[in-house]
């Protein structure tokens, strides 16, 4: 009987499971050979002669080979149509798409800059896992960082420092890894991406511990056992206590009676306290992702 039951319970803890993985979708995919020489400068209006060219070229793929992502960069000249920031924003996608996912279904991992000079704007859009190494969650905000980063440049005209720029920002956060409990939602779909085993993964909710930092339950756990024990021991203790009785000399008759010295040592014992390091505060928290041609984006903008 008792077999039984047991089985019964490994089924159901079986079928748990496999609702809970039905539940989550590999949507993400890193660079296919077909795409990677994509991974380039477009200077749509030959700002840049044929050795700037060749240079920054060469530091976008050096950021593309470090991270197994796709990156690219994107700029319209000063006498470009001053497009609208939301205009640039699509055609920043839909670039990424054209280069880098034109038949695939999946999230293409990457990001791809793009720099309007007209309006003095940037943006990164962000895809694939591309979204959590990027993060644009408020708690840490790394496409804004970047993008402050290049402001220095972008306001003294030097648009190749800024694009060399970009690029060692994105190798520099891919080294940092994702921030711990990064995630984006899709506010559309009311879709959660998260990584997990080094994909991105997607679901109706995120994880019941998805970010919770384990260091910190478990010290707590430990804390609040041992003073459960010690409360316990306490207790137990009070009600063990001798009563105060007369002394044994009462019942012991006084002739040819012989007594006897006895000590009872007591061993001393010491208690350490072991400060339990809960690990690092903060963490990646909630980014914002948006639809854009069948396909889930992440990133952000800013003026110079």
């Amino acid at each position: 009987m008792k077999k039984t039951k047991l089985i019964r319970l490994f089924a159901s803890a079986a079928v748990m499971v496999l609702a809970l993985l039905a539940l989550t979708v590999n949507v993400s995919a890193a660079r296919e050979e077909t795409y990677i020489p994509n991974c380039a400068l477009y200077d749509e209006d030959g700002l840049f002669d044929e050795q700037q060219t060749d240079e920054l070229n060469a530091a976008i793929r050096s950021a593309s080979d470090t991270t197994d992502m796709y990156v690219a960069v994107v700029i319209y000249g000063p006498d470009s149509p001053e497009y609208t920031d939301r205009a640039v924003e699509d055609m920043a996608k839909q670039k990424y798409l054209d280069l880098f996912q034109p038949k695939t279904p999946t999230d293409a991992d990457g990001a791809l800059l793009i720099l309007n000079l007209s309006t003095r704007y940037a943006y990164i859009a962000t895809s694939g896992i591309g979204q959590l190494y990027y993060s644009n969650a408020d708690s840490s905000n790394r496409v804004e960082d970047m993008i402050d980063n290049m402001k220095s440049d972008l306001r003294a005209e030097d648009y190749a420092g800024a694009v060399t720029q970009f690029c060692d920002d994105i190798i520099k956060y891919y080294n940092a890894g994702i921030p711990h409990g990064a995630y984006s939602k899709n506010d559309a779909t009311n879709e959660y991406y998260w990584e997990e085993n080094g994909q991105l993964v997607s679901g109706p909710e995120l994880p019941r511990f998805y970010g919770k930092n384990w260091n910190l339950v478990i010290g707590i756990s430990t804390a609040v056992g041992l003073l459960t024990a010690l409360i316990a021991g306490l207790c137990i203790r009070s009600r063990y206590k001798l009563v105060k009785s007369l002394s044994a000399t009462n019942y012991i008759s006084q002739q040819d009676t012989h007594f006897y010295e006895q000590n009872d040592l007591f061993i001393r014992t010491h208690t350490s306290k072991t400060h339990i390091d809960s690990g690092g505060s903060g963490g990646g928290g909630g980014g914002h992702s948006s639809s854009f041609g069948g396909h889930s984006f992440g990133g952000g903008g800013g003026h110079w």
